[in-house]
């Protein structure tokens, strides 16, 4: 735990995207994300994207249904991004 409260002091706050993204699970996602204020949902998008649709991570999802509130928002993004990567696909 030293280790992720020296990140956080010292990373700036583009960072909070990629770690929260690939780098954690739910719990130390959230203590990052709490350091930087950031507990809006739409921050979360790419990582959902990235761990449940991308890598089938269900279990992320289900951790992060547990400890934040979802929104319709977060589904529609999720879907644009699932959409633009098939439009990107289809057109290689």
């Amino acid at each position: 735990m030293p280790v992720l409260i020296f990140l956080v002091s010292v990373i700036p706050k583009l960072v909070v995207k990629i770690l929260i993204y690939d780098c954690f699970n739910i719990p130390q996602s959230l203590l990052v994300a709490e350091a930087y204020k950031k507990r809006d949902i739409s921050i979360w998008v790419d990582a959902v994207y990235h761990q449940v649709v991308m890598k089938g991570n269900f279990n992320y999802f289900q951790d992060m249904r547990s400890a934040l509130p979802l929104s319709n928002s977060l589904f529609a993004d999720l879907a644009n991004k699932l959409v633009f990567w098939y439009l990107k696909f289809l057109s290689t």
